[in-house]
């Protein structure tokens, strides 16, 4: 029988941290979290002066450990998936940013059969952050490969994704996008706003027509104004939505991240790496 104990760590739970705990584990599922608990018979963790959490999912992440998983090639799917629970990482998104139409296909299609394959974290679904995105907010994407929203690309892509496309993040104010919204909505795929120049009319429309997520928040997008608060004023005060925020510091502003956590009363707020380079060495 697999049995596991975690010994005196500092565990998160749904009411908050409980020190000096245990976590028993008996054939892969959390039997009992409790104090001073009897050992299984099986292998057992000292991890005193240690915090024990669930797995991070990570829902954007575009590559790691000199791997990029819109390189389309399976090894590099592997190798990302072995060495992500390294970091504590136990399932993810891959994320493909805005590439050539046929080259996007093959990406989306290596993926969706890498799937089930992987020999750690778990692929969950694959994340599209474009191509149909606005190229005035590129960010780190190449603007030439950014196009207008198309219904029959959308249907080319999740054919080859053959239901693995989990997310997809558009520029809800280009020509075209609200039907595309409501044909993802209707499919069952989270649609994110972002890179975008959206009004706050515009951002209302797309959460009518089905968006429900937005693609870090403060990133690649119109900066907030008292007079149009645009995309982020209604990430900031829609609670149907959830957004995501770049906390690593350099990305968003610490103060920017606790005005948006004040604001969201810290509900609906996922936190993203937006990894290309993770593991990589300090660069000079």
């Amino acid at each position: 029988m697999n049995k596991l104990l975690i010994r005196g760590g500092r565990v998160l739970q749904r009411h908050g941290w409980s020190p000096a705990t245990d976590v028993r584990i008996e054939e892969g599922l959390i039997d009992r979290i409790d104090k001073d608990l009897a050992a299984p018979g099986g292998r057992v963790i000292d991890a005193r002066d240690c915090i024990v959490v669930p797995g991070f999912v990570d829902l954007h992440l575009h590559g790691a450990f000199g791997f990029l998983c819109e390189s389309g090639q399976p090894e590099a799917l592997v190798e990302i998936s072995r060495r992500l629970p390294e970091v504590g990482v136990t399932s993810f998104l891959p994320t493909i940013a805005a590439l050539p139409r046929q080259r996007l296909q093959r990406v989306v299609e290596a993926i969706a059969m890498t799937a089930g394959a992987e020999p750690g974290a778990r692929i969950l679904g694959i994340h599209l952050e474009g191509p149909f995105l606005n190229r005035h907010c590129a960010g780190a994407q190449n603007r030439r490969w950014m196009r207008p929203p198309d219904l029959t690309e959308l249907d080319e892509l999740l054919a080859r994704g053959n239901g693995l496309v989990r997310m997809v993040t558009l520029a809800p104010e280009l020509p075209g996008a609200l039907p595309l919204i409501a044909a993802l909505s209707e499919r069952g795929v989270t649609v994110a706003l972002g890179h975008s120049e959206a009004t706050e009319e515009e951002t209302l429309l797309a959460v009518d027509a089905g968006a429900t997520h937005v693609t870090h928040l403060f990133n690649a997008m119109r900066p907030f104004h008292h007079r149009e608060p645009g995309l982020v004023g209604v990430a900031l005060s829609e609670s149907s939505l959830t957004v995501e925020l770049i906390a690593d510091g350099h990305h968003v502003h610490p103060r920017a991240i606790d005005l948006a956590w004040r604001s969201r009363n810290g509900n609906g707020i996922v936190l993203v790496s937006d990894a290309v380079a993770l593991g990589a060495p300090e660069g000079e």
